[in-house]
């Protein structure tokens, strides 16, 4: 196989060296010029012929054309030929092969199984690489045989090195621990504000919550994971709706005591009263007692009463009976709520009297700590 060999010259020496190469009978095989140089290639035998004609002063070696110029390369940076190709070969049976197998647990019981049970899928150290969808399955198979003992697995392909991690299933019931609980909304609102100082807040200022949801938590969640437990400390306000049927009369009546007076004496005897006189009024009230009901003496006094009515509007009347039903909330969260407002839906009167269907708004404590 002849060789061919690429040659270059000034152009100021091209006139002669055409006309050497011509009358020596020497081949060109392909010429050109480029920055101001005269390049053309030859066989490598007819090159041996230009160096005998003592034209090296004149003719420039360039380099090998082909194989011949791979092989040069070659032999010229052998070293780092040699480590390429290593290397290109590690890579090349990292991707195909897998040379160790490595169990990552503390059960060396269990490791024994998952170990023979992966050799019985071929999977070992000196073995071929499994495909992503086999590996899936075999792990898929593996969770089901040994569910009982595992609760989690995971099979890692590390260059040429399978890790398999997996975690123990623990069967036994976690002890339930002292002293936790969730701070729980006792009624349903609208929340105005937080002060939470432990467990894991759940809701923000403007939230509306319902009765019974979780407003701090006792478990402290990250990465889906509880991570600790506590008693859930803090205090959550909120604005809560009353909706309150009221009614209030609009004329109210009461008996006033007149000039009218008549004064008597009654003896008791074995719990049994005797009157000296026989009352002309039907109300009285005792005025002196001496001794007891058993055996004693009682001054008593009667006396006439008129009954007198009183008219009151129906705005007065709206005032007071919004006033009672605030007092009434007052009473039943213990005087620790702040009434906001106040706002009559429907309001009619029947019978000398004002019905009302009023909400009330008032701001309380939403929350109750609650054990679990």
């Amino acid at each position: 196989m002849k060789y061919i060999v690429q040659l270059k010259c000034d152009l100021k020496n091209y006139t002669y060296l055409i006309k050497k190469i011509l009358q020596n009978n020497i081949s060109v095989i392909d010429s050109k010029v480029k920055n101001n140089e005269y390049f053309f290639n030859i066989y490598e035998d007819e090159y041996e012929r230009l160096l005998q004609l003592d034209y090296k002063k004149v003719i420039i070696f360039v380099n090998y054309k082909g194989l011949y110029n791979i092989y040069n390369f070659i032999t010229a940076n052998i070293l780092y030929v040699v480590i390429t190709l290593t290397i290109i070969f590690i890579l090349f049976l990292s991707n195909i092969f897998i040379f160790k197998v490595n169990i990552h647990t503390n059960d060396i019981n269990l490791e024994k199984k998952i170990m023979y049970y992966l050799m019985d899928n071929n999977i070992s150290d000196f073995s071929v690489k499994k495909s992503f969808s086999k590996l899936k399955n075999i792990k898929k198979k593996l969770l089901n045989k040994y569910q009982n003992e595992i609760e989690w697995l995971e099979i890692k392909s590390d260059g040429y090195i399978y890790n398999v991690y997996l975690i123990k299933r623990t069967n036994e019931k976690p002890k339930k621990k002292n002293g936790l609980c969730n701070y729980i909304a006792k009624k349903s609102g609208t929340i105005t504000k937080i002060f939470a100082s432990k467990g894991e807040l759940l809701v923000q200022e403007n939230n509306y919550v319902n009765a019974g949801d979780v407003l701090i938590s006792g478990k402290i969640i990250y990465n889906d994971e509880v991570k600790n437990e506590v008693c859930a400390k803090g205090k959550i306000y909120g604005e809560v709706w009353y909706e309150v049927d009221l009614s209030y009369p609009l004329i109210k009546s009461n008996y006033v005591i007149n000039n009218k007076k008549q004064y008597n004496i009654s003896i008791n005897f074995f719990n049994k009263k005797y009157k000296l006189f026989k009352n002309k009024y039907k109300e009285e009230k005792s005025v002196k007692k001496i001794g007891n009901n058993k055996f004693g003496i009682n001054v008593i006094n009667s006396y006439k009463t008129r009954r007198k009515i009183n008219k009151i509007s129906e705005k007065e009347a709206i005032v007071k009976a919004i006033k009672k039903a605030k007092k009434s909330i007052m009473l039943k969260t213990r005087n620790k709520s702040n009434i906001l407002s106040q706002n009559i839906l429907k309001k009619y009167v029947k019978n000398d009297t004002i019905y009302m269907k009023v909400l009330i708004t008032s701001e309380e404590e939403l929350g109750v700590v609650e054990s679990y």
